[in-house]
């Protein structure tokens, strides 16, 4: 994030530039040559314009002070200011103006005043740039510690995968070598896309699109009914205008496997899950469902389901916000739960 003040030095010259000039255009209103004019207003701005630089330089640094001395370390400083201001514009221009210079009270009262209006701005300007600074270093740190935070919740996901399912789909393999090495070998490789899908989320990015999840999704399944055989029912439909929708890696799978594991894996005549994608007004609309024993959404939305909630954190980053995920019975008794994204 840029400064929204700018290269100090560079703007600091602009701004004394544009006070002498303004200084000029009010002596200009005199019956003064053009000459005094230019001189004077040079003498008039280059020594609060010098000791200006030392209060820029002091007011930018970070510094722990009580209300009171700050309070008494300005009017110090601000007076100090005025005073140093005054003291090197008189001579200054004494020199330059000679015998026609004559110094009098209320010009140097009068100077003070102003002198002690531009620490005033000089000290506040600086302020902000420090404030600013330390905004920007904040939000730096912040930025970093939400993508550290991102970085662990999608190993927390990656770890409930892997490990999940692995030695079954092994077992599974290695018996369907002996009696079907063809549907083996197809196996195999739909289970070193998972691996590879899985492996490299984060690696390319954190944003895949739906039909990339909906293909690793085909992919788990496959496998898992090398398992489960026909007590795993299966019911898919993916509206194609919704194919494209970007969604965080790894939000499809943890869902159907969460279905899996707890609605048909556990029963005896297994189960159905309905998987279904499709536009709606607001954007996509994405369902899994099952018709298993259920559970109770309010208990895994306050954190039973720790899957599901890394899920909806990483939503809720991604669209800031502007997704939902809702857990719900669904319409066999089981759990649904539903992502709701914006158009793209």
């Amino acid at each position: 994030m840029k400064n929204p003040i700018g290269s100090w030095p560079v703007l600091y010259a602009l701004a004394w530039i544009a006070y002498a000039a303004l200084v000029a255009i009010v002596m200009g209103t005199m019956p003064v040559p053009a000459l005094e004019i230019a001189t004077f207003a040079l003498g008039n701005s280059l020594p609060p314009a010098l000791l200006g630089i030392l209060v820029i330089r002091y007011y930018r640094r970070e510094r722990t002070l009580t209300p009171f001395a700050a309070a008494t370390r300005n009017i110090v400083f601000g007076f100090l200011f005025a005073v140093g201001s005054v003291a090197i514009e008189m001579p200054f221009l004494r020199l330059i103006f000679g015998a026609k210079f004559r110094f009098r009270l209320e010009n140097a009262i009068w100077g003070m005043l102003i002198a002690s209006l531009l620490f005033i701005i000089l000290a506040s300007g600086a302020h902000i740039q420090r404030v600013h600074a330390h905004l920007v270093r904040e939000r730096q740190r912040a930025a970093e510690a939400e993508a550290l935070r991102a970085k662990a919740e999608l190993a927390a996901l990656r770890a409930r995968i892997d490990p999940h399912f692995l030695f079954n789909t092994l077992h599974s393999l290695l018996a369907l070598v002996r009696q079907d090495p063809a549907r083996a070998e197809e196996a195999i490789e739909q289970f070193a896309d998972i691996l590879r899908y899985t492996f490299a989320a984060g690696v390319g990015g954190e944003e895949r699109t739906l039909a990339q999840e909906w293909e690793l999704v085909d992919n788990y399944l496959a496998l898992e009914r090398l398992r489960l055989g026909a007590r795993l029912r299966v019911r898919e439909q993916l509206d194609g205008d919704a194919a494209a929708t970007p969604l965080p890696v790894l939000t499809l799978q943890p869902l159907v496997e969460n279905a899996v594991r707890y609605a048909v894996a556990p029963r005896a005549a297994g189960g159905c899950i309905d998987i279904e994608a499709k536009r709606t007004e607001r954007g996509v609309r994405i369902d899994v469902s099952d018709d298993g024993p259920g559970a109770d959404p309010a208990q895994l939305s306050a954190g039973d389901g720790h899957g599901l909630q890394l899920v909806r954190q990483r939503l809720e980053q991604m669209y800031r916000g502007a997704a939902t995920m809702e857990l719900a019975k669904s319409d066999a008794g089981g759990l649904r739960v539903t992502i709701e994204v914006p158009r793209a």
